[in-house]
């Protein structure tokens, strides 16, 4: 069986892909095992993508009412 995800969110796919291909304007730029894609990061784009991976955005508190 096989499922092909396409997303942004890389905790997403370090947790449900054996394989992973990175692309960048509708091109492989980095492919492999995930766990050896994402270790290595031998792309700039597959870094930016680990990177922004990281960002947490700012939580609003929560409204009185």
């Amino acid at each position: 069986m096989a499922l092909l995800l396409i997303t942004h969110d890389l905790a997403v796919v370090a947790g449900m892909a054996d394989r992973v291909a990175v692309m960048q304007a509708g091109r492989i730029v980095e492919s492999g095992a995930t766990k050896q894609v994402f270790r290595q990061r031998g792309h700039p784009y597959t870094r930016q993508l680990s990177e922004a991976s990281r960002h947490v955005p700012a939580r609003r508190p929560p409204r009185a009412t």
